[in-house]
């Protein structure tokens, strides 16, 4: 199927899994949203596709025969594509945190297409967008990621950087984040995270605490708010070299 069809969304989807079944009920499931996925049914088969197509979503089954769809998703990431992933599996705590660190939803077996929908919906809105203007980094500066200890690392007129320190739960899609240098909070949405566990010292007091990088884009600003920001970023030191 072609998403550069009239009528279909430009986002385009690819779906692996060779659950015939689950393959046709996902095809039909995304199609009454405006979607054409191309549907595969093999690793070599998507991994060939992924290759000499870019794709906005990519949505795979954990298990592909003696694969596992995860490499997918970890390809994707390497090369730095900016692919969104859904991947879908029996309930399994170690591959669900997988999925998650490297930025991906982990959707449990049997799919329900609410969950679903609601999935593809949010990691299409999360695709990358284009920065316009140059990074910043910012030697120290303290935040608040909805109420959470935070610290930010980079800032550009669109978004910013940040690590946080969080005990359970995942960072949430949309969040308010508050900088020292500012007197009020800023909106912003989830761009890409990656969770990386703290040291082991650290576990023994909090065995649950780590670490998560997130990249950000801010949404709406009042213009006083607006004009601080954008100070903020001028003011800031050379341009980052980091992608």
């Amino acid at each position: 199927m072609d998403s550069t069809s009239s009528g279909i969304s430009l986002q385009r989807i690819l779906l692996v899994t060779p659950n015939a079944e689950r393959c046709q009920t996902c095809v039909v499931w995304l199609a009454m949203e405006g979607h054409a996925p191309t549907a595969m049914s093999t690793f070599e088969q998507s991994r060939r596709e992924l290759e000499s197509r870019a794709y906005a979503l990519l949505i795979t089954d954990v298990k592909l025969e003696a694969f596992n769809g995860l490499q997918l998703v970890i390809r994707e990431r390497v090369k730095g594509t900016g692919t969104r992933a859904i991947v879908i599996g029996d309930p399994e705590p170690v591959l669900e945190a997988e999925a998650e660190r490297q930025g991906a939803v982990y959707l449990e077996l049997p799919v329900e297409r609410t969950r679903f929908l609601a999935a593809v919906s949010e990691m299409l809105a999360s695709q990358k967008p284009t920065r316009r203007s140059p990074r910043k980094t910012v030697p120290r500066l303290e935040a608040t990621v909805d109420e959470l200890p935070a610290r930010v690392l980079d800032i550009s007129y669109e978004g910013l950087r940040f690590e946080v320190h969080i005990l359970e739960g995942a960072l949430p899609t949309s969040f308010t984040i508050h900088v020292d240098a500012l007197p009020t909070g800023l909106s912003a949405t989830r761009v890409w995270v990656s969770r990386e566990t703290q040291p082991q010292q650290e576990e023994a007091k909090e065995p649950h605490a780590q670490t998560v990088l997130c990249g950000a884009q801010l949404t709406t600003m009042d213009t006083s708010t607006a004009a601080l920001w954008r100070s903020l970023v001028d003011s800031s030191s050379k341009p980052t070299t980091m992608n």
